[in-house]
This record gives structure tokens, C-alpha cells and sequence, in this order.
């Protein structure tokens, strides 16, 4: 299953949980006035 999802996205593998926190973390410490934001943390599927 996850091999499947892997496989669609342009990046050929699933996004870890590390990531997904990076990603929060970059937002908190270095966009503090963004409110209401989409930040794809999704290995490209969302625009591939």
C-alpha cells in the first residue's frame, strides 16, 4: 500500500513524520505573521 503511494508522487517515496515537523518548525521559527496558510508537505503529489 504504501509502495503504491510512493509510486505517485515525483519524488517516488512517502513523506516521514520528521519532514511533516521540519516543515512545521520552518513556519514557526521563520514565517511567524503567516495565519491561514497551505503548506504541502506531500513529496510533490499535490502539483505532480
Amino acid at each position: 500500500m504504501v509502495e503504491k503511494q510512493a509510486a505517485g508522487t515525483p519524488l517516488k517515496r512517502v513523506v516521514e513524520a520528521d519532514e511533516v515537523a521540519m516543515a512545521v518548525m520552518a513556519c514557526v521559527l521563520h514565517l511567524p505573521a503567516t495565519t491561514g496558510g497551505i503548506i504541502n508537505v506531500d513529496g510533490g503529489k499535490s502539483v505532480g
